[in-house]
């Protein structure tokens, strides 16, 4: 588990790395019980989202389709007149359908299964740490995960983030792993981890090409891997896309909703995190483009959307690095207000801080000498990230896909403080003697 440089490699390298993942399973531990043990202090309202994804999965459950129907929620709120059969990815429908099917409607059993993924992704992100910078660089990467209490607060939430975050930490992982030994077999396995992430939140979806790009430019055998990292993703993803051809005679890889988020972030009046269409063409022309069939919504969107930016170019540049500072500096309302152990606020390291730290890790990492090809796994998740929430509505709860990334380079800065006292320390003996 120990890699170069990380210090872990002497002759009691096994008996460290035992204690070692002893230590990260403590932490996903600790990561598991903060999760369970968050409740806010009042009675909240259920959130659009989580509402939408419970008539998606009671339709799976009760009906045996995947979608919703004109005349219902959520349609008569999004003011459509014909239903979706593609609107959302199914992962979360899926997990919800099946947890209700067996545990039933309470919210008890959701919040058991994201506590322990919240667990796991602080593990994987340990582990991805100890790997890149060494026992500190583990240890610091899940100690940061806990303490931003993210992942606990979302665990609360009917909502997609746990899951796929946790998803994203093991392909991650296993994505490094699979670089390191050069195994393609492996590679194909965490592309489809990287997919099953995907069909949980859909922007994972395009992360193989810039993770197939490093691995094809980083490793003898970069041309297998890259092909095993895309393959594995398509695998995952392949079922689901054949359905939707099924149903909706088109290509549509996951969900037939994506161009509608791109227009709210690229028109002339953009600006806002939470906007409707109807702020910006009004009422009348929603109703007429929702009354379209799916796909022909979808198409809609993307003709208003790449309408104005190929009219006007430099508002477009300018709105997407505003889309990046403000995903990157907005607060996370939901953290304040829904953030609370045994009804009490605790401190927490608020996770805009992760980006500033995460550069920072990484210069440090490379005046250490400690910033690899390697590194570069992480970094890319992060920009990758950024990047597409730059031209996407860029809403912040959306953060929490990059969290394990930006953990992992933060954690550099104390690996590349605690790599070069162990460089001075001969120096210091040999001054002496």
């Amino acid at each position: 588990m120990t890699s170069a440089g990380s210090g872990d490699g002497d002759g009691s390298g096994r008996n460290r790395s035992t204690w070692m993942l002893v230590a990260i399973l403590a932490l996903g531990v600790v990561a598991t019980v903060q999760a369970l043990l968050v409740e806010p202090r009042m009675h909240r309202p259920i959130f659009y989202d989580e509402q939408r994804f419970g008539v998606y999965a009671d339709n799976l459950r009760l009906h045996g389709f995947f979608g919703d129907e004109a005349g219902k929620f959520p349609a008569t709120v999004e003011m459509r007149s014909v239903g979706y059969s593609a609107g959302v990815a199914p992962g979360y429908p899926f997990f919800l359908a099946g947890t209700r099917a067996v545990f039933g409607t309470g919210t008890r059993p959701i919040r058991i299964v994201q506590a322990i993924a919240a667990g796991a992704a602080t593990v994987f992100t340990a582990l991805l740490g100890w790997r890149l910078f060494g026992s500190v660089g583990g240890i610091v990467a899940g100690l940061a995960m806990i303490a931003t209490g993210e992942l606990a607060a979302y665990s609360q939430f009917g909502l997609s983030e746990v899951l796929a975050t946790t998803f994203l930490a093991a392909a991650m992982f296993l994505v490094l792993v699979s670089f390191d030994r050069g195994s393609w077999p492996l590679m194909l396995g965490a592309g489809a981890v990287l997919g099953v992430s995907a069909l949980f939140r859909p922007q994972a979806l395009l992360l193989p090409i810039p993770l197939g790009a490093w691995a094809l430019l980083s490793s003898r055998r970069g041309r297998a891997l890259a092909l095993a990292l895309v393959g594995g993703t398509v695998i995952a993803v392949l079922p689901w896309t054949v359905r939707n051809h099924v149903r909706l005679h088109a290509i549509v890889p996951i969900a037939s909703y994506a161009w509608g988020g791109a227009f709210l972030a690229n028109n002339a009046h953009a600006g806002f995190i939470y906007a409707h269409p109807e702020d910006f063409i009004g009422v009348d022309e929603v109703r007429r483009i929702r009354s379209l069939p799916e796909l022909a919504q979808e198409a809609a969107w993307r003709k208003l959307t790449l309408d104005w930016i190929r009219a006007h170019p430099g508002a477009a540049l300018s709105g997407w690095i505003r889309n990046g500072w403000t995903f990157l500096t907005h607060i996370d309302d939901l953290m304040p207000r829904w953030y609370q152990i045994r009804m009490q606020t605790v401190p927490r390291l608020d996770e805009r801080m992760l980006a500033p730290l995460a550069l920072a890790g990484s210069i440090v990492a490379a005046a250490a000498g400690l910033f690899t090809r390697r590194t570069f796994l992480p970094a890319i998740v992060a920009l990758y990230t950024i990047a597409f929430f730059c031209f996407f509505l860029p809403i912040p709860r959306y953060r929490i896909a990059m969290l394990p990334a930006l953990c992992v380079l933060a954690a550099a800065i104390p690996a590349a403080m605690w790599a070069l006292l162990n460089r001075l320390r001969p120096t210091t003996s040999a001054t002496r003697g």
